[in-house]
Order: structure tokens, then C-alpha cells, then sequence
């Protein structure tokens, strides 16, 4: 098992604060080597207390096959299918959404409050549920919608 981190998987230092009190994060990651069974793709880091909204996801073509097995599992570091659970997209490449995709009542999620010096963020992420047929490189891009405004949450 591998982990691949994205260009904000650490810390969303390109996120916008939208007037609504919204944070979007956009993130991408290069996957230059094959995806096997297992592998977790770290995405977004998610606050501490919370409130993830909506995602979306464009994906390469990372399954050349024919008949191609590539299927990915959409959510955190605590249920690696919680939003998408076996997701066909990196098949033949597009796009991703929570609101066409996404498994029925998972968003708003709200991520628990955690004090004192040992919390923890949670992490927004990919994992492979299936390997490729015939891997091939290609990326992954998108943004995680969330607030930390939780008393504001629906």
C-alpha cells in the first residue's frame, strides 16, 4: 500500500474563504506510477470541527484496459467509502460529484471537535478499491467544500 499526497494535502494554503463563510479548497495530485489495491490518495485536510459540504473530482484515464477494474472509494480517514464507494470514474476518466455520485444522506458531515494538544484534522481522500487492468498515469483534481462555522451547519 502507497500513499499519495496532493499539492494541499498538508495544509490548504490556497483555500478560498467565500462571504457565505464557505472554504473551498481546490487540490490536485500527479499519479506517475501505478495504482495498486489499497493505495490512499490524501486529498484535502479537513478541520478540526468542521463541516464538509460538497466535493468534486475530475480524474484522468487511469485504466487503459479494454475491459478495464480500476475502482476508487471516496471518503476520510476514518471510512474509506463513506461519500463513493467503489467509484468506476477512473475508467475511462471525468468527473466526480457528491451530488450525482455521492452516497445519500453522508453530506453535511460534520467532524468532531477535539481539544486539548492530541486532536487531529481529518483527511478528505481517494483510496483504490480495485487495481487497474493496464495502469496508467494521470491525475486527479478538484476542490472539497467546507465550513467551520458548525453552529451554522443544516
Amino acid at each position: 500500500m502507497a500513499t499519495w499526497y496532493s499539492d494541499v494535502a498538508a495544509d490548504a494554503d490556497n483555500a478560498w474563504q467565500c462571504p457565505t463563510g464557505a472554504v473551498v479548497v481546490p487540490f490536485s495530485v500527479s499519479l506517475t506510477t501505478a495504482l495498486a489495491a489499497a493505495d490512499v490518495i490524501e486529498l484535502v485536510k479537513i478541520p478540526n470541527n468542521a463541516v464538509l459540504l460538497d466535493f468534486t473530482m475530475d480524474v484522468t484515464d487511469l485504466d487503459t484496459n479494454a475491459t478495464p477494474t480500476l475502482t476508487l472509494d471516496i471518503g476520510d480517514d476514518a471510512v474509506a467509502n463513506r461519500f463513493v464507494a467503489a467509484s468506476s470514474i477512473g475508467q475511462a476518466g471525468g468527473r466526480l460529484t457528491y451530488g450525482a455520485d455521492g452516497a445519500a444522506d453522508t453530506l453535511p458531515r460534520q467532524y468532531s471537535k477535539q481539544t486539548g494538544s492530541g486532536h487531529t484534522d481529518s483527511k478528505f481522500r481517494a483510496t483504490v478499491n480495485v487495481a487497474a487492468a493496464t495502469p496508467a498515469a494521470g491525475t486527479i483534481k478538484g476542490y472539497v467544500t467546507y465550513t467551520n462555522q458548525a453552529k451554522n451547519a443544516v
